[in-house]
Formats: structure tokens, C-alpha cells, sequence
């Protein structure tokens, strides 16, 4: 920078390439984009009504949503077509004591859902009640509403009915011995066993072929299948009685797998076929028993055969505690 003496004069032109801090200066304020300010808005602070807050954070989301689909560009987030592979899905802010929580618009639904299903699962794995899961989802904003996943609760056990329909029955009445119990449980099953759904009955049961059905697929797939193909399968059935409450009595049958081997002692790889209101006594266990008796003998003289044509044999196991 070329400074001048007071009693010097300056003739001619001046130099400017001799003067670079202030070219410099002048060039940032040329490369960096000012920002407009719309002096029309009031601060954030000044607004009171809520519905005003949410319009400016909606406003405020818009825009975040536009540069930051101009920074996934720049930076090559993007497949081989330059279609963007990264998404933003949602921001948290601060707000004094609050949380604000913007959503942008969801950009794959599949993703989505398999989230829901997995918060369904967790809940009920857990036995969060729905009033317990609204006081979490109140604190964190980023969990899906309770509304949803009690919606999705309701569908998936429509599926699951659809798939696996449960019939009630009562222990009181004589219980003949069914040979046409299949895994759709025919309407003519058995007057004397299954009563109408506006009746109240005092026992429910599920057909062991349906679960193995939806079962077979899910042991012989994974990287580590437990049954392969021209395995034979090892099923035990059992059944104990519990206290549920005071003076209320459940006996519950089950059957497990015994090729998954220590897994069996876990709970959640016992399945529920049959449970009934009452205590443990012979009589009302051998009454039951006729419910399956016939698809027991079917299964175990010809094995069964899933929704692949892939042909399984069956060997039964029998663990009753009294």
C-alpha cells in the first residue's frame, strides 16, 4: 500500500494493482450473497399466537429444504443419473423451552412403515401402554404420534386374524373328536365346539397347521436357516397353568421347535395354541386334546408340506406338568 506524505502531490493516474488489501476487501463483499431480510416480518419473539409461530417455522422449513437439496447437488449425493440417494427427513430446534419439531415430506414411504412396525413390535414387546407411549412420544417429538401406532396396531391384527383366526370354545360342553379341523377352520367344524362370536366362552384356540404354515418360511430362510431342506421336524407340545389375578385360573398350550435348541427356553420362541379358563386337571385336558387330535395324527403320519411344495416330516414331543 503506497502512503503518501502530506506535502506530496499526486500527478497523473493512480495504480489500483498497487493497492490490494482494499481490492480484496471489495471482492469478499462481492462473492458473498447478502441476504434479504423482509422487514415486514416481526422477530419470532414478538409473535404470541401459535398458529403464527407454526406458519413461520413451515416458512422456515420450505426454505431449509431448498438449499439443502442445492448442497445434496453440489456435493454429489447423488447415483450415477445424478438423481439425489440422500434425503432430509426432519430438523429439531430450540425454542426457549420448547422443542420445535419440522417434518418435510416423507420421500419413502416403505421406509416409513417399517419403522411404525417396528415401534408396534417394541411396544408390545415391552407392554408400553398407549397412555405410556403419548407421555413419550410428548417429550420426543421425533417418535411417530400415538394415533398412528395404535392404527397400525389395529391393521396388523386384522392381517394376523386373516392369516391365523382364532376360534373360541367351551371347556363345559362334551368336545367331539374333529377330524376335519384344517387351517381354515371350516364354518362346519363342530357346533359343539366353536360358538358364535356373540356368545361368551371360556376357551380360544388356533390351528397348529396355519402356524406351521407361516412358521415353515421363517425357520428355513436367514443366513443361518435352522431347517433345511429333508430336515425333519422336531416339535414338542406343552402346557401349564397360571394365576391371573386372585381366583382366575388360565391353562396354556404350546408347542416349540426343538431343531432351534437352546432358543427354545426363550419365551418368545414358545407359540400359544390353545388357552382356556380353568385349573389343571386330566379331564378338562383330555376333553381339549380332542380339538387336535385328529391334525396331530394327519401331521404325524404324513408330515406336511409348505406354501414352496417343499415336504417336511414331523415327530412329536409331549411335556405336560400337572
Amino acid at each position: 500500500k503506497i502512503k503518501w506524505k502530506n506535502s506530496a502531490k499526486l500527478s497523473g493516474p493512480r495504480l489500483f494493482g498497487f493497492d490490494i488489501e482494499p481490492l480484496y476487501n471489495i471482492r469478499l463483499q462481492i462473492v458473498i450473497p447478502t441476504t434479504k431480510v423482509d422487514k415486514r416480518k416481526r422477530p419470532l419473539e414478538d409473535i404470541t399466537s401459535r398458529s403464527q409461530q407454526n406458519k413461520r417455522f413451515n416458512s422456515f422449513g420450505s426454505d431449509v429444504q431448498k438449499a439443502v437439496n442445492q448442497l445434496i447437488v453440489k456435493h454429489k449425493l447423488t447415483n450415477s443419473s445424478g438423481q439425489p440417494i440422500v434425503y432430509i427427513r426432519c430438523i429439531e430446534l430450540d425454542y426457549k423451552e420448547n422443542q420445535i419439531y419440522v417434518k418435510f415430506k416423507d420421500s419413502n414411504p416403505a421406509t416409513t412403515q417399517t419403522r411404525l412396525d417396528a415401534v408396534v413390535r417394541v411396544c408390545d414387546e415391552a407392554l408400553l401402554c398407549r397412555d405410556g407411549y403419548r407421555h413419550l412420544a410428548a417429550v420426543v417429538p421425533f417418535l411417530f404420534r400415538e394415533y398412528l401406532v395404535a392404527d397400525r396396531r389395529n391393521e396388523i391384527n386384522k392381517l394376523i386374524n386373516t392369516q391365523i383366526p382364532i376360534e373360541i370354545f367351551s371347556i363345559d360342553r362334551e368336545i367331539n373328536d374333529l377330524s376335519n379341523i384344517n387351517d381354515n377352520l371350516d364354518d362346519h367344524t363342530s357346533d359343539i365346539l366353536v360358538i358364535d362370536h356373540h356368545e361368551i366362552g371360556n376357551g380360544a384356540f388356533r390351528s397348529l397347521l396355519t402356524l406351521l404354515n407361516v412358521l415353515i418360511p421363517i425357520w428355513k430362510s436367514g443366513e443361518k436357516p435352522i431347517i433345511k431342506l429333508g430336515d425333519t421336524l422336531y416339535i414338542k407340545l406343552g402346557g401349564d397353568g397360571h394365576n391371573v389375578g386372585r381366583k382366575q385360573n388360565h391353562v396354556m398350550i404350546t408347542f416349540c421347535l426343538l431343531n432351534e435348541e437352546d432358543e427354545v427356553l426363550k419365551p418368545s420362541h414358545q407359540f400359544s395354541i390353545c388357552l382356556y379358563i380353568g385349573k389343571e386337571k386330566y379331564e378338562i385336558l383330555a376333553n381339549v386334546g380332542k380339538i387336535f387330535a385328529s391334525q396331530l395324527a394327519e401331521l404325524k403320519n404324513n408330515g406336511i408340506i409348505d406354501n414352496d411344495g417343499d415336504y417336511w416330516p414331523i415327530e412329536f414331543y409331549f411335556s405336560v406338568s400337572l
